[in-house]
């Protein structure tokens, strides 16, 4: 079985996305209520919380997606065995360290957590260099970028530098900035696909064209902005000129004639959250208010999202099903989109209760998650090994 697991970037890293989703919200719960806690060793909930989410979840699911993607777009054999092993090995071993990062050397702890975003970048670049493949050099630069922001993180988490929490909110600008370029891809491309395949009469979704680069450009400004002056009025104004971008640019992908499939949907779904969050947290830096809703808007609602939608549609693709939703997968998407709305509204209200409600349909979301999509991920693709 392990073999099998390791023949494909989407087994593993998607398997240990959906594990640590339900593992890491009972942590964080437990802990941030003083209920009992589960971290052996976090200095800080908060802290741990924050940069989990972002560089545990989040990243694991990058891994998973990236190196199943770029098999695609290179033409070369898909990334397996060794490498993913080692891949996978550092990612487990940077949330063991973090979750005792009191007892280690800050040092052991950054080095180990590093590791595996540096394993990403190293493998990424080999496979796009042998390719030629210069197109997608962009993600480079952004994995880039996402490894400087971890370790800023390490640096101001570990030692006397000031900026707290600066690692945190760049790579929360830089994984929405990734959102965006492969969003603006995988999501018009499949509509229309659709759209011909069930021969839907719709307006099709628009190419890629100088709005779009126009808005990826304005979400590339937002990372320095929001790195090192987030109370800024010009960093609001950005923001809010974000906001509108985004939200013509998914409206161009005509997302509600994709109703009928919820696989489909959730695409649409998932990316709206981001000009949700940016109009949420533009207008509490304008208004000097706390951003925390906006910052759930993007990563419970856009990340999040998009993580469950397009791992679970590329878990059916490539395993050989037809990529369309099941009672239970579209229950997850619903209850993620639920947790969602919840903790923005708690943001915003201060209730313990919309976090713990939060919480809990997050965790449900994710166990039936796990009981579409694991069978996915373990099991041969179809019409191999005897598979039927």
């Amino acid at each position: 079985m392990l073999r099998l697991i390791f023949s494909a970037a989407f087994r593993p890293f998607f398997l240990l996305a959906g594990l640590f989703a339900c593992v890491s919200i009972v942590l964080w719960l437990t802990s941030f209520f003083g209920i009992y806690s589960l971290l052996p060793g976090g200095s800080n909930p908060i802290t741990w919380h924050s940069h989990e989410m972002l560089f545990g979840l989040v990243g694991a699911a990058i891994g998973g997606f990236i190196f199943t993607a770029v098999a695609s777009w290179t033409g070369r054999p898909p990334i397996h065995g060794a490498p993913l092993v080692a891949m996978a090995l550092c990612w487990f071993m940077g949330r063991i360290v973090m979750s005792l990062s009191a007892y280690l050397s800050p040092w052991l702890v950054a080095t180990l957590d590093l590791s595996y975003l540096i394993l990403v970048l190293l493998v990424l670049a080999q496979e796009l260099y042998l390719a030629g493949n210069r197109r997608n050099y962009i993600l480079l630069a952004v994995i880039g970028i996402l490894l400087l922001c971890n370790l800023l993180y390490h640096l101001t988490a570990f030692t006397a530098l000031p900026g707290d929490q600066w690692g945190t909110r760049g790579a929360t600008m830089t994984i929405i900035l990734l959102i965006s370029v492969i969003g603006g891809r995988v999501i018009p491309a499949f509509s229309r696909n659709w759209f011909v395949l069930n021969q839907i009469q719709s307006p099709s979704p628009t190419e890629p064209n100088r709005f779009d680069f126009a808005t990826i450009g304005c979400t590339l400004i937002l990372i320095p902005l929001w790195l090192f002056i987030p109370s800024h009025f010009v960093t609001g104004i950005l923001l809010l000129v974000a906001a509108l971008l985004h939200a013509i640019r998914v409206s161009r992908w005509q997302g509600l004639n994709t109703w009928r499939e919820p696989l489909l949907l959730v695409l649409h779904v998932g990316y709206c959250w981001i000009p949700i969050g940016f109009l949420l947290i533009g207008v509490a830096v304008l208004m000097q208010q706390p951003v925390s809703g906006g910052i759930h808007a993007l990563t419970v609602g856009a990340m999040t999202t998009m993580i469950m939608a397009v791992s679970s549609r590329a878990a059916l693709g490539h395993t050989g099903r037809t990529p369309s939703s099941s009672p239970v997968l579209t229950s997850a998407f619903i209850l993620i989109t639920m947790s969602a709305l919840l903790r923005v509204l708690a943001s915003q209200s201060n209730l313990a209760m919309l976090i713990w409600g939060a919480g809990l349909f997050w965790l449900v979301a994710f166990l039936c998650y796990l009981y579409a999509v694991l069978p996915l991920l373990i099991q041969p693709r179809v019409g191999e090994l005897g598979v039927e």
